[in-house]
């Protein structure tokens, strides 16, 4: 199967409280998900933005995708991200990059579904978004990430309510969300009237994801919602960075596979969770051993 992927990459400068890391960021846990899971006929396209002063720490994994429809830029964003213990981290933006370039696609059914991760938030537009589902009839599926969040004078992005959310959730699927974003895109406090007013715009799968206490997703089949979650994994976390990224990655891409929804919630909770211990980018070559299929 050819998959679509959308999202930015970035460069993540990372300040745990005792240490700085730079590290690829963005879309490339996506990636790297989904390339260690494909089977060796799977096709993974991406759309996104590089430069050539980064591409470096991008293209272990980069140069083994399709990027022809990639555009070449200046400068991709650096995130200055602090990881903090009780609350969502800080972030401080840096060289914003405009909407990605859909021109070079002639035939967007050529895909078999397409994954979209809002880095940024600036990857496209809601118009572009509305033509997308207006020419593509297969499933879409968003990770709200970055949308959820505004920029304030100092480049620092802030959680605020989602211009047009509503418009946003009727043109996808599958939504996912953490338990920050979500309040991002209703006024409604409670999570299962929440889940409710989402899932009646139009998506059928809503997935919220809640670090060490695992997820929560409801699943509407008809007129009915099905509450299915699981708790965090029991593991030693070295790492906070990407997790929801490859969960994401494996879920979209294992429901595409089985279109077992249950199975490959609990197969991304499991990956996600352990993706947390690793300390450096070549453990995830293994996630296929977490998992039985």
């Amino acid at each position: 199967m050819n998959l679509l992927v959308i999202g930015h990459s970035v460069v993540d400068n990372i300040n745990s409280g005792n240490k700085l890391e730079i590290k690829p960021g963005g879309i490339f846990y996506t990636i790297t998900g989904l390339y260690h899971l494909k089977n060796p006929d799977d096709k993974i396209s991406l759309m996104t933005a590089i430069d050539n002063s980064s591409y470096n720490i991008f293209k272990k994994i980069y140069d083994e995708i399709d990027l022809s429809y990639a555009k070449v830029v200046k400068a991709i964003p650096t995130v200055n991200l602090t990881i903090c213990e009780y609350k969502e981290r800080d972030e401080q933006y840096k060289n914003f990059t405009d909407d990605l370039n859909f021109d070079k696609i002639k035939d967007l059914n050529a895909f078999v579904a397409i994954l979209i991760n809002m880095i940024t938030g600036f990857e496209l537009s809601l118009e572009k978004l509305k033509e997308i589902r207006k020419n593509f009839s297969k499933l879409i599926f968003i990770d709200i990430h970055s949308l959820s969040r505004g920029i304030d004078k100092n480049n620092k992005r802030f959680f605020r309510k989602i211009p047009c959310a509503d418009e946003w959730l009727r043109n996808v699927d599958f939504v996912q969300v953490n338990e920050y974003e979500i309040e991002t895109l209703t006024d409604i406090k409670n999570e299962y009237e929440a889940a409710k007013y989402i899932l009646g715009l139009g998506p059928t799968i809503l997935i919220i994801t809640k670090g060490a206490k695992g997820f929560t997703a409801y699943i509407k089949d008809k007129n009915e919602i099905e509450i299915f979650e699981e708790d965090g994994l029991d593991i030693n976390c070295v790492n906070k960075v990407g997790c929801g990224d490859i969960f994401g990655a494996t879920f979209f891409y294992s429901f595409l596979k089985d279109k077992d929804a249950k199975k490959a919630l609990s197969k991304a909770n499991t990956i996600a969770g352990w993706s947390a211990t690793f300390k450096n980018f070549e453990e995830y070559k293994n996630i296929k051993e977490y998992v039985k299929d």
